[in-house]
């Protein structure tokens, strides 16, 4: 079984017979992380101002490693919005939690100043109303035709 750690390189081998063996290790664990979070975006909103934003957004976090890409990557389409995968890097996986913190806290300041919109879920609620005024969930029985009540055949 080989298990990895998110981005890093740290490689877990099990019931592996390695006693006997030899390791050459070519990869040292590397501290470094790759983070992301998920935003939602309106529709209709330019997707080029939302990409610069957010890149800005991230960069201006002080721990997060300039010299790594900041993805911004439209992933999907959701049912009240666009569905944004934002990705950067760390240098120390231990700060992750601070950092996720860190990180959308800039996010979502710096869409509010672009005006940049981040809707929540919406839904629909329709209800029918009887004559009493009440609610009636009861389903509706089938409408009988008249006619056919004082149809003798």
């Amino acid at each position: 079984m080989i298990n990895s750690l998110l981005s890093t390189n740290f490689i877990r081998v099990v019931r592996v017979p390695i006693s006997k063996s030899q390791i050459l290790n070519y990869n040292y664990p590397d501290t470094r992380l790759r983070l992301e979070t998920i935003v939602d975006i309106a529709y209709g909103t330019d997707f080029a101002h939302v990409r610069k934003t957010a890149r800005e957004a991230v960069l201006g976090v002080e721990a997060v490693l300039d010299d790594k890409p900041v993805d911004v990557l439209f992933i999907t389409f959701g049912a009240s919005s666009r569905k944004v995968r934002v990705r950067w890097w760390i240098a120390d996986f231990q700060d992750k939690w601070h950092m996720l913190d860190e990180v959308n806290a800039a996010l979502e300041s710096a869409f509010d100043n672009a005006n940049i919109e981040m809707p929540y879920e919406t839904y629909d609620l329709r209800m029918h109303m009887e004559d009493g005024g009440g609610i009636d969930s009861r389903p509706k029985p089938a409408a009988s035709n008249e006619h056919q009540k004082d149809d003798p055949s």
